[in-house]
């Protein structure tokens, strides 16, 4: 027929159609049971930060540091703090005193200055330390009592 028909032509696509697509709801993330603190690498705390989680220091700490677990100074991370902890694992600047109940572990590409009391010390080559290390045992524990030391006792 002419250019005016009545009727317009359907149009077919011989291309293949795509697939209809599927969304799943999105589960909620469940918290671990030993939970962690995360401090980014453009924040900055000045003062104490405290806490019984692990806690990741990306960003700045200046001030003290109280941690009932593992406290993780990644590389572009920097304290300017004493720490007290149960393990430290230094990537980053530490710039203080660490007491650590377990280990203190000094990275390739982490710097310490400040001392240590620990049980372990562990600095891998590359690692920096400027500083006392003061090492703990089991019969030797830092003596935190105003009470003064029994001498030894004749049995």
């Amino acid at each position: 027929m002419g250019f005016f028909d009545s009727k317009p032509k359907e149009k077919t696509d011989d291309r293949p159609q795509a697939a209809p697509m599927v969304t799943r709801p999105v589960e909620p993330r469940k918290p671990s049971s030993s939970g962690s603190t995360r401090i980014g690498p453009q924040m900055t705390i000045d003062g104490l930060a405290e806490g019984n989680e692990d806690l990741v220091i990306d960003g700045t700490v200046k001030g003290k540091v109280v941690c009932q677990g593992l406290v993780t100074v990644g590389k572009t991370g920097v304290i300017r703090a004493d720490v007290t902890c149960n393990s430290i694992t230094i990537e980053g600047d530490v710039f203080g005193n660490i007491v650590a109940d377990s280990s203190v572990t000094i990275e390739s590409t982490g710097r310490l200055t400040g001392d240590i009391t620990a049980k372990t010390f562990i600095n891998q080559p590359g690692g920096f330390f400027e500083g006392y290390s003061h090492m703990l045992t089991d019969e030797k524990k830092p003596n935190v009592s105003n009470e003064p030391k029994e001498k030894g006792k004749n049995k």
